[in-house]
């Protein structure tokens, strides 16, 4: 896994906060899953096209 620092203003932080401790998960899980989910088409493409020559 790779480290990134990403920047949320307070008043998203604190929501996501919430619903990290609300989902029993690390923040840092609960955003990773949120970026997996906004991001699913993208990646199954990417995966796709990693084989091509």
């Amino acid at each position: 896994m790779k480290r990134a620092t990403v920047c949320f203003d307070e008043s998203l932080h604190r929501a996501l906060k919430l619903r990290s401790v609300e989902s029993a998960t690390t923040l840092s899980d609960f955003v990773n899953e949120a970026v997996k989910d906004a991001l699913a088409e993208d990646l199954e493409t990417f995966r796709k096209r990693e084989s091509e020559p």
